[in-house]
């Protein structure tokens, strides 16, 4: 009932909002079929599990003549990313594979089931690498929303990887967009009030349950060689919890830094990351780059 009740809501209010800025919604469309949709990159769905969400999103590199470094792009749940459309094509023209990995979550703690998931999955995309054509030592974990925090847990706790065979040297870096529970009392604490039951599902009732899931309880080696810790600029607390993350990384000795990005538009191209060369998103690029010891050209 209540999942009926959410869709009738979500229906009314798109009927209304369709209702009232149609016009704006035509000229978006044709905009968008015009200039902002980025061009296709051949994908390759691969399972590496029996049910359906456990499945990988792969795209290889372009004509790379050695084997591809792999970004492992990691959503929250209900994340689209930060329009990362273009993110991918980029990508895929300097030489990279990329490979977003979809995950089941653990009925009593959703956090561990899907972290175990998606470690089965990066094994398992290892297993067939010459069959991809990627480089199975050079894994960089880019995270978006709640996905940082797993990508973070993955770059920092070498027993969540190891447990399913992966080496944890082969993690040559670890980027967060829009990231957040980096500190996972932290953002239960400062939680708005009806957003802290949702946390509790997704963490455990209790702090004795968040034990080790905050990648900040792990600023002790090894860690990945590299952090970077993006965010939009008008993101106040996502700001908060990326510049603190990156500062509390930095203070411990590891290569990490914080930047702010500027508010994606839907129907501004220069705000899409990675699209215009040379604007949003470069440092992004660098950093994958050094992380997969590629000259800067690409």
């Amino acid at each position: 009932m209540k999942i009926a009740f959410a869709a009738a809501l979500a229906a009314l209010a798109a009927t209304a909002g369709a209702a009232q800025n149609g016009y704006e919604r035509n000229r978006m469309d044709a905009l968008s079929t015009q200039f902002l949709t980025a061009p296709e990159v051949p994908l390759k769905m691969i399972s590496y599990g029996k049910d359906h969400w456990q499945e990988i999103s792969f795209r290889p590199a372009r004509n790379s003549a050695t084997p591809a470094p792999v970004v492992i792009m990691i959503f929250g749940l209900g994340d689209l990313g930060y329009q990362t459309s273009w993110m991918i094509h980029r990508l895929h023209e300097e030489g990279f594979a990329t490979a977003s990995i979809g995950y089941r979550t653990d009925e009593r703690f959703p956090l561990r089931g899907a972290i175990r998931d998606i470690a089965s999955a990066v094994a398992y995309l290892r297993s067939q690498s010459k069959r991809r054509e990627i480089d199975p030592n050079r894994l960089i974990l880019l995270g978006s929303g709640a996905g940082a925090q797993i990508a973070g847990l993955l770059a920092t706790d070498p027993a969540w990887l190891e447990a399913a065979g992966v080496p944890f040297a082969s993690v040559r870096g670890m980027a967060a967009l829009n990231g957040s529970g980096f500190d996972v009392g932290e953002t239960v604490a400062k939680a708005p009030r009806h957003l802290r039951a949702g946390y509790r599902r997704l963490f455990g009732k209790e702090p004795a349950d968040w034990a080790g899931l905050s990648p900040l309880d792990h600023l002790a080696t090894p860690n990945a060689p590299g952090f970077l810790f993006l965010f939009e600029e008008q993101e106040t607390r996502l700001r908060a919890e990326s510049e603190g993350a990156a500062a509390r990384f930095a203070a411990a000795g590891a290569d990490a830094r914080s930047e702010a990005l500027p508010q994606w538009r839907e129907d501004m191209l220069e705000t899409y990351l990675l699209a215009p060369k040379g604007k949003v998103g470069e440092s992004l690029l660098g950093f994958f780059r050094s992380a997969a010891a590629m000259p800067a050209g690409g």
